[in-house]
């Protein structure tokens, strides 16, 4: 590393000029969307949670405490009063708000919105907080439903969980007792002669 920046553009790489004063937080930034890249790889390449990417997982969400510590919210904006025509032709001031130095910068990057949404910004109250993906899977997260609402929802999560009609799951999917789980099941699936299940 040079100490320099570069934008890869379709006619190739261009040196990029960052003024000093925002250098720090560019490559803060550009770390974060290194993390999370990698975390997100990881997350795709497996259904399980390795040692690799549960340590990547709390890699980025240290990279980003650091960040937030050193430079405040990562999708904080600046605010200001913009002088604006209203239908009635009349000048008048509107508040708006425009990324700072570095996230400008930084929105260049084709990956910058995939880190920028590792944090939930409250406008607001000018707070961000972590966002899940920095405490949980985001990717291929397995979930087990714990209830349905219908025979039909009830079919389905059996076939999905448990390869087959489990009518005994089933009962307990809808709160009810297996026999009216076989009533229910009446005309809409049939029992397989060469199974006993």
């Amino acid at each position: 590393d040079d100490g320099t920046f570069t934008v890869l553009r379709s006619s190739g790489p261009e040196p990029l000029e960052v003024p000093k004063k925002h250098q720090q937080e560019l490559r803060a930034m550009l770390d974060l969307r290194d993390k999370t890249r990698s975390l997100l790889a990881l997350e795709e390449a497996s259904r399980e949670d390795t040692p690799q990417l549960v340590s990547a997982r709390g890699a980025t969400r240290e990279a980003y405490q650091s960040y937030t510590q050193r430079f405040g919210g990562l999708n904080r904006q600046n605010e200001y009063q913009a002088r604006v025509k209203n239908q009635e032709g009349e000048w008048t001031k509107e508040l708006r708000f425009k990324d700072r130095p570095a996230a400008r910068l930084f929105r260049q990057d084709p990956y910058s919105s995939m880190t920028m949404a590792i944090e939930v910004w409250d406008q607001a109250d000018e707070i961000g907080i972590p966002a899940p993906l920095l405490s949980a899977r985001q990717i291929g997260a397995h979930y087990i439903p714990s209830g349905a609402e219908t025979i039909t929802d009830a079919m389905a999560i059996s076939r999905e969980q448990r390869g087959h009609l489990d009518v005994n799951y089933m009962a307990h999917l809808l709160d009810e007792r297996p026999e009216q789980v076989t009533e229910s099941l009446t005309g809409i699936a049939f029992q397989d002669p060469q199974n006993d299940g």
